[in-house]
């Protein structure tokens, strides 16, 4: 019901091996009851290892049943529905639906049964705490001695996989290598195809998410000094401060995605003198970079990301961020903002202190009183 205009036959096949497996997990507690598995197991401690153990298990058969992306049982199925309805990570909309499903039981129990049965401390540990590997991004990280960074990514629809907004001194070349790409740069959206990529200038925010099931990557960071001094201060920085250029789409010439595959296929084993090629080859389109629309206030941005950054573990509020750039409240700049435009109307127009005062939506005493004062 969570997804009822995306059913399909794969969907309602799901529906028979749920019941079997339903099945089976009460033909085993039987099979594990007869044996005397509890008695055996009579210390808590045991108990409590077991418990964990399968944790471990439970986790891997999440991770491997998420991402093959055939058959689901239905306490997976429902979150992926969630996840794909909400836009919410997996791994989280996950804990929520096991303990949502800890609760009812519950309440049934101690209904119908006056009770707890078959609930205890180690199903709220197992919702709480079993790992949730399918949330992760499968990523890998190779930075060797060289000034720069390569990652090849996997983002997956289904898990809500995206790249969060974020930035860096670095340029960053990003070339998908199957499926789409919807990258954010800025204020521009772009959809980088098979094939395809962009090169985006250092300091530049960007986000990215998957638009077709599973969107491959490779992503390429590097310094701006990844050349010598004299090569950064003639060609590189020239770029780098270019204003027009914020990012700019690239099409592949075939030697270029022979470069990308080999960087796929053979981590291990990097060629950075092809690799080096290929960055260059890329700078070479800069210069026909399309104008830019961004302005100097945008830039302002990359500050409070900095200083959320560095505080995301305190409260942080307008006031906050306003002290820490103004050393002054919120009302306190607007006022001397407003104090400021009022005196420089006053030195260079003809008009009236009132005429100023009763100019602007928001009239003030500290603005009128400021201009006397002023006069």
């Amino acid at each position: 019901m969570v997804i009822l205009r995306e059913v399909n036959l794969p969907i309602i096949l799901q529906i028979v091996p749920g019941l079997a497996f339903g099945g089976l997990i009460d033909v085993f507690v039987d099979v594990f009851t007869n044996l005397g598995l509890p008695t055996l197991m009579g210390h808590y401690l045991e108990q409590l290892a077991f418990t964990l153990l399968g944790m471990v298990v439970l986790s891997l058969g999440v991770f491997f049943e998420v991402n093959s992306r055939s058959i689901l049982m239905p306490g997976e199925g429902l979150v992926v529905a969630l996840t794909l309805r909400t836009k919410k990570p997996f791994g989280k909309l996950k804990m929520y639906t096991d303990l949502t499903m800890v609760a009812v039981a519950l309440v049934i129990s101690l209904l119908y049964f006056q009770g707890l049965v078959g609930i205890r401390e180690g199903t709220i540990i197992a919702a709480l705490f079993t790992v949730n590997e399918a949330e992760q991004e499968q990523t890998e990280h190779r930075i060797g001695d060289f000034p720069l960074a390569i990652y090849h990514r996997i983002l997956d629809r289904t898990r809500n996989d995206e790249l969060m907004w974020h930035w860096h001194e670095e340029f960053q070349l990003t070339f998908v290598l199957s499926g789409t790409l919807e990258l954010s740069v800025g204020k521009e959206t772009y959809q980088i195809h098979e094939k395809s990529g962009i090169i985006i200038n250092s300091r530049r925010l960007h986000h990215a998410v998957p638009l077709t099931e599973t969107a491959e990557y490779v992503c390429i960071d590097f310094s701006s000094h990844f050349l010598n001094e004299q090569l950064y201060q003639s060609t590189i920085k020239p770029l780098q401060d270019k204003q027009n250029f914020i990012c700019r789409l690239l099409t592949l010439a075939p030697h270029q995605q022979a470069i990308l595959q080999e960087i796929a296929e053979t981590p291990q084993a990097y060629n950075f003198l092809k690799i080096y090629e290929l960055i260059l080859s890329c700078l070479n389109e800069i210069g026909n970079s399309p104008a830019s629309s961004e302005k100097k206030e945008d830039q302002d941005i990359y500050q409070l990301l900095n200083f959320v950054h560095q505080n995301f573990q305190q409260d942080i509020t307008v006031a906050a961020i306003a002290q820490a750039y103004t050393n002054q409240s919120p009302m306190n700049y607007t006022i001397d903002y407003r104090l400021l435009k009022a005196k420089e109307r006053l030195l260079e127009t003809e008009e009236t202190i009132s005429e100023i005062c009763f100019a602007s939506e928001a009239v003030s005493e500290e603005v009128c009183g400021g201009c006397l004062e002023y006069t």
